[in-house]
């Protein structure tokens, strides 16, 4: 983003349209087909460069969560990089198949600009996601994380770096970096937590 530039602000109404391109998207990976070209006209905010991540939940559980970062993309283009890979990228699932789709629910999550902070005590549960940055790796954790496992400051920390390979790397010179986000839901289709697998770490 051009020095100076302002993001706009994501309403509501523009949060519905996200979801409605994204399960367009993961439906048409599913299916083995490209995305189909977004409904004209589209909002000024989806044509800013924005970070987003894509989260599927099936019964309750994780079933495929990818996203970009510090993509350089605009916030459409990264949508679409996000729903196909949440569908068909994520390593530690298979493939969503097309029977499948009906049956997910899908989040959108929207990231802010990051910014570089100390340690754990630039952090604010429930406002801030955390990544860390290591020559070694690199770990990302979106907000509700934190806020689903009910985890503090130094836990969230720690839980970033062991979902890079980098325990307690915060203190050996990685750069630890804390984002705000939007987040925009589906209603639940299924009577399950909407929680991911035991492993907080398993969800980007």
């Amino acid at each position: 983003m051009k020095a100076g530039a302002v993001l706009l602000p994501l309403t509501d109404e523009e949060g519905e349209r996200l979801l409605s391109l994204a399960r367009a998207g993961v439906a048409s990976a599913a299916a083995g087909r490209p995305s189909p070209p977004p409904p004209q006209p589209l909002p000024a905010s989806f044509s800013q460069p924005r970070d987003v991540f894509v989260t599927l939940t099936q019964e309750g559980r994780l079933r495929g969560c990818l996203g970009t970062w510090k993509a350089g993309g605009t916030l459409l283009q990264n949508l679409s990089r996000a729903a196909r890979g949440a569908a068909c990228d994520d390593p530690r699932f298979d493939p969503l198949g097309a029977h499948e789709v009906a049956g997910v629910a899908i989040e959108v999550t929207v990231l802010d600009p990051p910014e570089v902070i100390d340690g754990p005590g630039g952090l604010t549960i429930g406002r801030h996601g955390v990544s860390v940055t290591h020559r070694s790796g690199r770990g990302l954790l979106l907000p509700q994380v934190a806020i689903e496992h009910g985890l503090g400051p130094e836990e969230f920390v720690r839980l970033v770096c062991r979902k890079a390979g980098l325990p307690e790397a915060w203190r050996q010179g990685a750069i630890l970096e804390a984002f705000s986000a939007r987040v925009f839901s589906e209603a639940r289709k299924d009577p399950g937590s909407g929680l991911p697998a035991s492993d907080p770490a398993s969800k980007s």
